[in-house]
């Protein structure tokens, strides 16, 4: 199993059965343990998981010191049309140890250079987060 989730672009959207644990931060660009990006005008690129979800994200262990890492993170140049999805099933729990990081972040859009994306992240019932900073 995975210790973190990183989705870059549309294709296969990966999903997790029950029970799974991840133990971030994520190696990719910007270490959040569960990343989803839009980086093209198509396809809706997601993430879907099971129930009983741990998302550990050891954010001091990052390359940042722990600056703006978050357990769950959507962000890129979406459309409203085509947006960014996580789906969670129940018993969902995010504990997030660092300086800035949040439980869940439904990223940036810069609506300066024309995006006007959205982020859709479904929880099922009992979503738990703690952050230590």
């Amino acid at each position: 199993m995975p210790n973190y989730v990183y989705q870059w672009n549309t294709g296969t959207i990966p999903v997790y059965g029950n029970g799974l644990t991840l133990n971030g931060p994520g190696a990719e660009a910007f270490e959040h343990t569960v990343t989803v990006i839009q980086n093209s005008g198509t396809g809706s690129p997601g993430v879907i998981f099971g129930n009983d979800l741990t998302i550990r994200t050891q954010s001091a262990n990052a390359a940042n010191n722990g600056r703006d890492v978050d357990g769950i993170r959507t962000h890129g140049a979406n459309t409203p049309d085509n947006p960014v999805f996580i789906i969670t099933g129940d018993r969902t729990n995010i504990y997030v140890d660092g300086q800035d990081g949040d439980g869940i972040n439904a990223g940036y859009n810069s609506l300066g250079q024309g995006w006007t994306g959205s982020a859709n992240i479904y929880v099922g019932d009992d979503l738990y987060i703690k952050n230590n900073r």
